[in-house]
């Protein structure tokens, strides 16, 4: 099946996707050292992304609403420590018991509404092609 650019018609494209692995590196390193009798180890991933990877990436994947309401939680909290501290400052209060929620209503709705969406966004990519002349992203 040929695949043409829209832009420039010419038949030499290639799919994002085998872009994105072609321009994307992943190194895992180990330094070792040791204090006198105690030796220890640290291990490092690293992922290498090239300028062409980037503009070939997938769309990012949403993030875990777990991750979003204990994000909230923890702030919540050390905003009622702040408030015992210093005793019933109505901007803190409002900070509390007005934004927070607010918020964490609004963080799980766009992240619903994403994660939704993220399924379509992926098979579009998946779908998509980049012309090696004009450098045109298309869907094929």
């Amino acid at each position: 099946m040929l695949i043409i650019c829209p832009k420039c018609q010419s038949d030499n494209s290639r799919k994002l996707s085998l872009i994105y692995q072609e321009n994307v590196t992943h190194s895992t390193s180990t330094v070792r050292g040791s204090i006198g009798s105690k030796s220890a180890a640290a291990y490092k991933n690293q992922t290498n992304t090239t300028s062409l990877g980037k503009i070939a990436a997938p769309p990012e994947k949403p993030k875990s609403n777990i991750i979003l309401i204990f994000k909230t939680i923890f702030i919540t909290w050390i905003g009622i420590i702040v408030f015992t501290i210093f005793k019933a400052l109505v901007l803190i209060e409002l900070l509390i018991f007005l934004f927070f929620p607010i918020y964490l209503f609004w963080a799980l709705r766009k992240n619903i509404l994403y994660s939704r969406k993220y399924p379509k966004l992926y098979k579009k990519w998946d779908n998509s092609f980049m012309c090696q002349r004009c450098g045109t992203i298309f869907e094929g």
